[in-house]
């Protein structure tokens, strides 16, 4: 435990695009991501995205695909609780994850995230 570090757009980025890209998934540019997020070189990253509430949202979970599961749920444990540290000094809050993968749901599970039963559509548009 404790590979867990801060993400910085500029030194990963790059390293996060090529999970993206081998996973299929759009790549992400630095103006998308929020200021706080977690990594563990080489395995994983995650991040959480604040709001003008007192909802945070932690998304952005995406490891390197290339890795052993085992080696990625751990990393992934590891960004979590960093995530939900970084949310508890930020004040009173409530965490949200918004996932379409049963893997990411299955994990956040262990911290304690319970499901929402209602049936949600989840849209977005680009706004230039």
């Amino acid at each position: 435990m404790g590979n867990a570090i801060p993400f910085h757009a500029d030194s990963h980025l790059s390293q996060v695009n090529d999970w993206h890209r081998a996973r299929g998934l759009a790549l992400v540019k630095a103006t998308q991501l929020p200021r706080i997020g977690f990594l563990v070189p080489g395995v994983a990253v995650g991040f959480i995205y604040q709001t003008d509430s007192s909802l945070v949202l932690l998304d952005g979970f995406v490891a390197n695909p290339a890795l052993p599961y085992g080696q990625c749920s751990r990393a992934l444990d590891e960004i979590t609780g960093a995530l939900l540290r970084a949310a508890v000094e930020l004040g009173p809050r409530t965490a949200v994850v918004i996932t379409a993968l049963d893997p990411v749901a299955a994990h956040v599970k262990r911290f304690g995230f319970r499901p929402d039963e209602r049936a949600h559509t989840v849209l977005t548009k680009e706004v230039e």
